[in-house]
């Protein structure tokens, strides 16, 4: 996980200083989420070599309980609220000038100041699923004993998997304030 005092050794994004970090406004999020998909693009490996040069997928992971203030950060052409009345959504600019594709996912299960951005076309993933046993499907159905003494057929089923780490380089975790 990289905190937001962490990205680039240390610096913090403004952006992610917002009026109330549980309930963002779209026009917050907007500079949010600007900044930390651009931060992709500064990340270094090992060798000093940019990372995501490449990058144009990503998905956001954020709580539910922001509303529908990311999806209008995502989509909407014009915002409300400029001293000349509405002004134009620069993540959307980025998103189209840029050719970027960003999905969205809001998760009930994350806390209520963070959201994650992942790497959608990376060749080593944030996170590797690993199977160690594929899914089986076993049953006590007609003749068994169980049949026979309860009137009824089992069904149950069984998989081995684990998640583990792949490219830290492929994924940000970033705290509102």
């Amino acid at each position: 996980e990289v905190r937001p005092e962490q990205l680039s050794d240390g610096f913090e994004y403004v952006s992610l200083n917002v009026g109330t970090a549980s309930a963002p406004t779209a026009v917050e999020l907007i500079a949010c989420f600007s900044d930390v998909i651009n931060h992709f693009f500064t990340l270094k490996d090992d060798q000093g070599r940019a990372c995501n040069r490449g990058a144009k997928r990503f998905l956001i992971t954020c709580p539910t309980s922001w509303g529908g203030a990311p999806g209008i950060a995502l989509s909407a052409g014009m915002m409300g609220g400029g001293v000349a009345g509405s002004v134009e959504n620069a993540l959307k600019g980025l998103i189209s000038y840029r050719g970027w594709q960003v999905g969205l996912i809001q998760d009930p299960a994350l806390t209520t100041d963070r959201f994650q951005v992942w790497r959608g076309d990376a060749a080593w993933n944030a996170v590797i699923r690993q199977e160690e046993l594929s899914p089986e499907m076993r049953s006590l159905g007609a003749g068994s004993e169980y049949e026979f003494f309860n009137d009824k057929w089992a069904f149950g089923g069984k998989a081995v998997r684990a998640l583990g780490f792949g490219r830290w380089q492929s994924a940000i975790s970033a705290a509102l304030s």
